[in-house]
């Protein structure tokens, strides 16, 4: 497995590069293979957010909300690949990113409660992007992004003097989200030769064409947690196994509309069938679009651990990740109120 989803980073490197490739085998080899990354690393991804330093908060009337902003790395390898087709130039990155990987944020608010009479506690967690934050972002990047989960946990052990808090959890989390770069390049034919006899053109008057990145996954994950309670610090460490019960993620271009560049005319409804049916790995075709996608399932082991700085109600969790499989790295910091 690899590391994780589509990257900030890259895509505001690209938004002034023009697309050269123009045969539909680059293109789509291109969006596949960065897309099969991303699906095979949404476990990892969905695994951010309630990463709470206590093992067990306690049974009903215990519970704490807050949120949680932290980052994942995709591997650097994975980012030139996709550079290297696109024919962008990214050698100018700093050597640091090279080694740890290109950081992906994600950010979420989250709660949870204890249970009731046996010992168990329920978390919940959404992500999403505000829009004070899309506000900053230039006009011609957009982004959207969602992610939904919950998670039970059954306290195994009770902390006491000398003994930590132990739990273990299970959870399942949903992720769906795009990127799109408007204006990224001009009027292009692409080639779509040995699947049939003609190339379609991407006619774009005064308006450049966009290029778009899409993701959803469904995952669940068991989990396995110590903690235990120093003065006003709780040190803690866990390890958590995610499966994708599925995941997909593609790439496409979009424009104002699409030629037969044989003919000068919008694809017709039959041009549209007979192209999904004989472009492989074709996700949608339709006139104005043409995007693939990669699917994926698997698991995704991690372990975590940190600390957090208890000051009455108020909890600081400082929380670092790794991924055994794909070897990226994440970290995460949470501010919560805890009774």
């Amino acid at each position: 497995m690899k590391s994780q989803l589509v990257i900030l980073v890259i895509l505001f490197l690209i938004i002034s590069s023009p697309l050269l490739a123009q045969d539909y085998d680059q293109i789509r080899t291109t969006f596949q293979n960065f897309s099969s990354d991303v699906a095979s690393t949404l476990p990892f991804l969905s695994s951010m957010g309630l990463n709470w330093s206590d093992a067990y908060i306690g049974t009903f009337p215990h519970f704490g909300f807050g949120g949680t902003a932290g980052a994942v790395t995709l591997p650097y390898d994975t980012i030139k690949a996709v550079a290297d087709s696109l024919n962008i130039d990214i050698s100018f990155l700093p050597d640091f990113l090279k080694t740890y990987g290109v950081p992906l944020p994600v950010a979420c608010v989250e709660a949870r409660l204890g249970g009731f009479i046996i010992p168990f506690d329920m978390g919940f967690k959404v992500g999403f992007i505000p829009e004070p934050v899309k506000e900053l972002l230039p006009s011609d990047l957009s982004i959207d992004y969602f992610m939904v989960g919950g998670e039970v946990r059954f306290g195994l052990i009770e902390e006491n003097e000398t003994i930590p808090d132990v739990s273990i959890g299970i959870g399942v989390t949903y992720l769906d989200g795009s990127v799109t770069v408007s204006g990224f390049f001009d009027d292009t034919t692409y080639n779509l030769y040995p699947y049939t006899s003609y190339s379609i053109r991407l006619e774009y008057e005064d308006e450049k064409g966009s290029l778009n990145f899409f993701w959803r996954a469904l995952s669940i994950e068991l989990k396995a947690q110590v903690s235990k309670k120093i003065l006003f610090m709780t040190f803690y460490i866990g390890i958590g196994e995610s499966y994708n019960i599925y995941a997909e993620a593609g790439g496409g271009i979009e424009a104002p509309r699409i030629l037969n560049s044989d003919t000068g005319e919008l694809l017709s409804d039959d041009e549209i069938n007979a192209l999904t049916d004989l472009l492989p790995g074709l996700d949608s075709i339709s006139s104005t679009g043409i995007k693939v996608k990669s699917s994926s399932t698997g698991w995704g082991l991690r372990v975590f651990g940190g600390l957090s700085f208890d000051i009455f109600f108020v909890k600081l969790d400082l929380t670092a990740l790794y991924n055994i499989l794909s070897q990226s790295l994440g970290a995460s910091l949470n501010v919560r109120l805890q009774f």
